[in-house]
């Protein structure tokens, strides 16, 4: 237990978030995804408490922490987990998932894994630029719409990624390689919990 509150523990324990929502430099009046609560841009209402707690934890992010937005138009632009029916045994649950979801050989757009690439080995310059330096992600607390407010007229420290062009394929990459890799443990059957 902290005695400290939830963003003064956040200021003092966390030094940089990738965050995978939104959409950038505006998500035109309609929520992306993340911050709609899972109804995809213009396809229906938003959810009022997801909506919410988007714009809160936006709005909240102490200014000591660097906060990286991947938006929705990015991830959507590059696919990958096709390669796992062919890399990885069929027991693989990540392939599973996959197969599962899109069918042998599919891929998926890949917001998440995208996200996840850059906040665990950082980000290639030669795929994307960091674009807002100085602004900041609000998102509207009723429907979940958000805009890049630059300058920002609170205290942020917030960019967002802008993929190159052409260069979805190198990040689709990536991940794909990282998806087909065995385990670290050597094991090859999933762990049975």
């Amino acid at each position: 237990h902290s005695p400290l509150n939830g963003q003064a523990l956040v200021a003092a324990k966390v030094l940089s978030v990738a965050w995978m929502g939104g959409q950038y430099p505006t998500s035109g009046g309609g929520h992306e995804w993340n911050f709609g609560g899972g109804a995809a841009p213009g396809s229906k209402a938003p959810s009022p408490e997801s909506a919410s707690a988007a714009s809160y934890a936006v709005g909240r992010m102490p200014a000591s922490v660097e906060v990286t937005f991947l938006g929705y138009e990015v991830g959507d632009q590059i696919f990958t987990g096709g390669r796992l029916t062919e890399c990885a045994p069929a027991n693989n649950p990540c392939r599973k998932a996959y197969v599962d979801m899109q069918g042998l050989g599919k891929n998926r757009q890949s917001w998440d894994p995208a996200t996840a690439l850059f906040g665990i080995l950082g980000v290639s310059l030669d795929d994307y630029e960091f674009v807002g330096q100085g602004g900041r992600c609000v998102v509207d607390p009723t429907s979940g719409a958000d805009h890049w407010e630059s300058p920002s007229v609170a205290p942020a420290n917030q960019k967002y990624l802008a993929l190159k062009a052409t260069r979805a394929a190198s990040v689709a990459g990536q991940i794909d390689a990282l998806l087909c890799q065995p385990p670290a443990n050597g094991l090859a059957d999933p762990v049975q919990v």
